[in-house]
């Protein structure tokens, strides 16, 4: 079959009734700021991958997260559920593989500070700037996001403190061995995936099953978090990553506290929202 050809200088894979275009995928990262809006696909005349097909089986990193357009924002929600960016135009319709992790970062306001201590906003009081700022970001695309960490500014006291006892190349050991366990787990089962955020529902039903203590907790949480169905399984999911990293075969108390503590931090944003 004929591929369609386009003049604009992207790579990736494409895939629609009349497209068929492959190359090799590497491991890639792509930092964006603000300014761009092609994130799903570049600006000419035929789709061709944008930057969440770039991204794919690597990282797409966000910055300044609420000054990108809200449409913008709220194109990734697909992607982030199906692993692939779909382009429907008039008379074609692409499918571009879009399977990232997603980072993002963020101010608490607009200029930054509302949450340092003796500072007012000349604008408005600082809990209300706040939440403006964060309403940008959509209840939808927050609820997909497995963790919402606030980080406190760096001080000078804190970067004259020894380095930590655990380096990045002993943190990436602990990563690398959890996630040949994940994928162990799946092919031993025939599942088609290779990491526990990829797991379907029945599968995590299974791999993830908390003990009581834990079942008790998630319980209680999804009625005072007010879980989604999406929620709930996205704590499952990273409970179970959290469980992995310790090496521990269950899924307990202390792995779903975890996991919730960073569903709790995404619920006060969606409350903003």
């Amino acid at each position: 079959m004929s591929a369609a050809r386009c003049q604009c200088k992207r790579s990736g894979i494409v895939r629609g009734s009349d497209v068929h275009l492959s190359v090799s995928i590497v491991r890639s990262e792509r930092k964006k700021i603000h300014v761009i809006s092609h994130l799903y696909t570049s600006n000419c005349s035929q789709p061709t991958p944008g930057e969440v097909s770039l991204a794919h089986h690597g990282v797409l990193f966000l910055d300044e997260l609420p000054e990108f357009q809200p449409h913008v924002l709220d194109g990734l929600r697909q992607p982030i559920e199906s692993g692939e960016a779909v382009i429907a135009r008039a008379n074609q319709r692409v499918s571009f593989p879009a399977r990232f992790q997603l980072v993002a970062a963020m101010n608490p306001c607009r200029c930054g500070k509302a949450t340092e201590p003796g500072f007012a906003c000349p604008r408005m009081p600082n809990p209300r700037c706040m939440a403006d700022y964060q309403a940008k970001i959509s209840g939808p695309l927050i609820d997909r996001m497995d963790m919402v960490i606030e980080v406190p500014a760096v001080s000078a006291a804190d970067l004259i403190l020894p380095a930590p006892a655990e380096g990045s190349n002993e943190i990436g050991l602990r990563v690398a061995a959890a996630r040949r366990i994940q994928a162990r787990r799946y092919e031993s089962r025939g599942v088609p995936v290779r990491l526990n955020a990829h797991a379907p529902p029945a599968v995590l039903d299974e791999v993830a099953a908390p003990d009581p203590a834990g079942l008790a907790l998630l319980r209680d949480a999804a009625e005072a978090l007010r879980l989604t169905a999406r929620g709930y399984h996205r704590v499952l999911k990273l409970a179970r990553t959290i469980a992995d990293l310790d090496g521990t075969a269950t899924v307990g108390r202390i792995h779903l506290a975890e996991a919730l503590s960073y569903r709790g931090a995404s619920d006060a944003l969606r409350v903003a929202a």
